[in-house]
């Protein structure tokens, strides 16, 4: 099983999606039981542009691991992809209450234009993003969410500070890669 799901994950990330997912079922028939493989098949499955079949991965990965925060973003992403917007929220939630620090499911929320976050939520994102050992990316993410979030509420001066921060984050990160 191992084997098959190591292929399978390495043909995904050649981008070599179809063979990825064809790779991913046998290690699936393997071994049923296996959260990650069916996270996997997912994540192959909507880079294949199958949405609806990724889907039932997703659903699967998560029922077999609840605390499998990848896999609720990723059925977030592909549930958001075939329309059930509601569902998409929720498991971007569930992915929230496992891994807080996560910027990019917050980002995901932001996408969704239609989505507005909670004072609760947008104290949250500050708290988190204040946190001097978050990663670049994390900061960039949550930055984004935040300029949204302050757009949205209509309070334009922390909505361009945020999206000013973006800016000054990846910078920085530049500045360290050249170094």
């Amino acid at each position: 099983t191992a084997a098959w799901h190591d292929l399978g994950t390495v043909l995904k990330e050649l981008h070599l999606h179809e063979e990825a997912v064809d790779v991913l079922r046998k290690a699936v028939d393997i071994d049923v039981n296996n959260a990650l493989t069916h996270y996997y098949l997912g994540a192959a499955l909507a880079m294949a542009a199958r949405p609806h079949e990724a889907v039932e991965s997703y659903r699967r990965a998560v029922e077999l691991d609840p605390a499998l925060p990848g896999g609720h973003i990723g059925l977030g992403h592909v549930l958001k992809t075939v329309g059930d917007q509601s569902g998409g929220i929720k498991a971007y939630e569930r992915a929230i209450e496992l891994r807080p620090n996560y910027g990019e499911t917050y980002y995901s929320l932001a996408n969704l234009k239609t989505f507005r976050f909670s004072a609760e939520q947008i104290a949250s994102m500050e708290t988190r993003l204040a946190n001097d050992k978050l990663p670049t990316e994390c900061r960039v993410h949550f930055a984004f969410a935040l300029a949204k979030a302050y757009e949205d509420a209509g309070n334009f001066d922390q909505s361009f500070h945020h999206r000013s921060k973006i800016k000054t984050y990846l910078e920085k990160k530049k500045e360290k890669t050249i170094q």
